[in-house]
């Protein structure tokens, strides 16, 4: 029996598209806003960063429909990338000076001091000529700026120095978990967070099974679970953006032992499942291939063979006599 070789190609590529074959890294793809009068397109992080479609009762011209990565697709575009997003900023007036002090932020919550005047909100190219980016930023007057590594926040575990995670927002901190914000990581985690260490959440179930994803605005059909949950209970993890090949970094989501109770199958479930239908299949068809051999040569051995008649006849006929034409007279 012959496996055909499309059949494992599927297999392949299947376990490829969801991470489960190891070494193959998980990141996430953005989702992005389009403008309901244009049609014209920009990447976003989550559903709150495009304008509203209306205000006050009224369209808005400028306004904008969230599509997340899975929809684009389906659609035919190219999902987005962090490198390709833009993320917000809180920004500020600096007082005696024209000038507009801003620090990117992906939200607000986290990210921007409460009790002040900084508001958070997109920082467009013409305000000092600054660019936040998800990935990087930069701030430049002459039309080049110069890019450094946008800085995120992390996770705390109170019980523990050891167990935190850099992470996207304050949503992320599951259990006992603090939030730390992204001026203080080195001071309290040990390492500045950037976007290929930053941990982020997935969406389990659907036609994708899984997929990594920012926030749940990302989750189509299926259910989202932030890092902790996804480690926990379903053993993958994601990150921001594509990570360095070396990262010697261990977390708190490394240390998580995934959960064998409840929830969809594990990477490690799924490729014995695949192992065991390949056998399968394997199995029954030689099975198969041994079964109608066995039918065919039955089948022959019923057929009688033809014999050549005896020369001598029957004793109770010997005196008997037959004409020439073989009729007994």
């Amino acid at each position: 029996m012959r496996i055909c070789p499309c059949f494992l190609l599927i297999v392949l590529i299947s376990l490829a598209k969801t991470g489960h074959i190891n070494g193959l890294e998980n990141f996430a793809e953005t989702g992005a806003c389009e403008n309901v009068v244009t049609s014209k397109r920009r990447c976003a992080m989550q559903a709150s960063d495009c304008e509203p479609t209306h205000i006050d009762g009224n369209l808005n011209t400028q306004g904008e429909k969230w599509h997340s990565a899975y929809r684009l697709k389906q659609r035919g575009f190219d999902a987005c990338t962090c490198e390709d997003t833009e993320i917000g900023a809180c920004m500020s007036i600096n007082d005696g000076e024209a000038s507009l002090n801003f620090s990117c932020a992906p939200t607000q919550t986290g990210y921007c001091n409460k009790g002040t005047q900084e508001s958070f909100g997109s920082l467009s190219q013409g305000i000092n000529e600054g660019y936040c980016g998800c990935a990087s930023y930069g701030r430049s007057s002459s039309g080049i700026a110069e890019q450094t590594a946008t800085r995120y926040g992390a996770c705390q575990d109170l019980s523990s120095k050891s167990k935190h995670f850099c992470a996207y927002s304050p949503a992320a901190c599951e259990e006992n978990h603090l939030w730390v914000q992204p001026e203080l990581t080195k001071q309290v985690i040990g390492t500045d967070c950037h976007c290929a260490n930053v941990r982020i959440g997935g969406c389990i179930g659907g036609f994708e099974n899984f997929h990594c994803a920012v926030t749940e605005d990302d989750c189509t059909w299926d259910d989202y679970f932030a890092p902790l949950s996804l480690k926990e209970k379903h053993g993958h993890t994601c990150n921001l953006c594509l990570a360095s090949p070396i990262n010697d970094e261990i977390d708190d989501i490394d240390q998580f032992v995934p959960s064998t109770d409840g929830g969809l199958l594990s990477a490690g479930g799924i490729a014995g499942i695949v192992i065991a239908s390949i056998v399968g299949f394997v199995a029954i068809g030689t099975a198969s291939y041994y079964f109608v051999s066995s039918y065919r040569t039955k089948k022959t051995e019923g057929i009688p063979i033809p014999i050549e008649s005896p020369k001598s006849v029957d004793s109770s006929v010997d005196n008997d006599t037959f004409n020439e034409e073989g009729i007994l007279g």
